[in-house]
């Protein structure tokens, strides 16, 4: 009697159970046919493997990860789709939401380091006034350059270059240049037991200046004009001016042509030179930093 009460007593429990969740279930599917994933995520998790709730709850996840997603929740859309895995286009969501926060992290201006390019701007002046640019290194003259990037979320970004004093720059390569005939010319004519000042009187002038024009018909400005260095470093800066949108792919940035990379640790980004740029610039990456 005893045992037949107990059997009764359980399949009433199981039965009850059984109701309600067939009513939950039923509950959770309006909720979701309302559009409220919310409240038949909530219900569905707790019906556990009932009919084919797991597979409702994963619909539900993917649809509160897309509203995520265009509300512009990254953080927790990404996480929701890296958790739904291959289904769907989670996946693909999980790299746009990714894309999206870096656009959303490098955004704002940004400067380089600076870069001595000297040598890239001297290279076509190297057949006319040979061994210039390690003359120039020896006497601490060099021409610094820095990039200023900035990044918009809407994708678009804006890229100038600047050079650090060129008005100086230019004043100190004359200089240079001037004593670097000087000292070429006074070592030739020593040879021949003549000193500048001899030279000078012989050419009827009074300094390097007047004896370059004597000897090449241009002053030392008209020659380092004719070369064409100052328009030629302007135009490079022109040339690296852009103002356009960027992509992102892989967690790559590409700018103009540029391959560029966040580093979330030191929240800087670092631009990659090719093998060309590489051996132009002297560096394998140039870091640029937060202004």
């Amino acid at each position: 009697m005893k045992k037949g009460i107990a059997l009764i007593l359980i399949l009433t429990m199981i039965f009850t159970l059984t109701g309600c969740k067939s009513s939950d279930y039923k509950s959770a599917v309006k909720a979701m046919e309302d559009g409220d994933y919310a409240a038949a995520a909530q219900k569905l998790e707790a019906l556990d493997d009932y009919q084919d709730s797991r597979q409702l709850l994963k619909q539900c996840r993917y649809a509160l990860a897309v509203e995520d997603f265009n509300a512009g929740n990254f953080e927790s859309a990404l996480e929701a789709f890296r958790d739904l895995g291959s289904y769907i286009d989670a996946a693909s969501y999980a790299a746009q939401a990714q894309d999206a926060l870096l656009r959303r992290r490098i955004a704002g201006g940004w400067r380089s380091d600076v870069l001595d390019v000297t040598e890239l701007f001297l290279a076509g002046a190297e057949s006319q006034m040979e061994g210039i640019t390690e003359g120039l290194e020896a006497h601490d003259v060099s021409l610094k350059m820095v990039l200023d990037c900035t990044f918009a979320e809407d994708g678009t970004c804006s890229v100038s270059a600047s050079v650090d004093d060129l008005d100086g720059f230019m004043e100190k390569l004359n200089a240079f240049f001037r004593d670097m005939m000087e000292e070429t010319l006074e070592s030739e004519f020593a040879a021949e037991g003549l000193t500048l000042d001899q030279v000078y009187a012989a050419l009827g002038v009074s300094d390097m200046d007047g004896a370059f024009q004597a000897m090449t018909g241009m002053t030392i400005q008209e020659f380092m004009d004719a070369m064409s260095l100052r328009e030629l470093i302007e135009a490079a800066m022109e040339e690296l001016k852009y103002e356009g949108a960027f992509t992102i792919e892989d967690g790559v940035i590409q700018c103009n042509g540029g391959k560029i990379r966040y580093n979330a640790e030191t929240d800087t980004l670092e631009l990659l030179v090719n093998g060309e740029e590489q051996e132009l610039l002297g560096v394998e990456r140039l870091s640029l930093s937060r202004k």
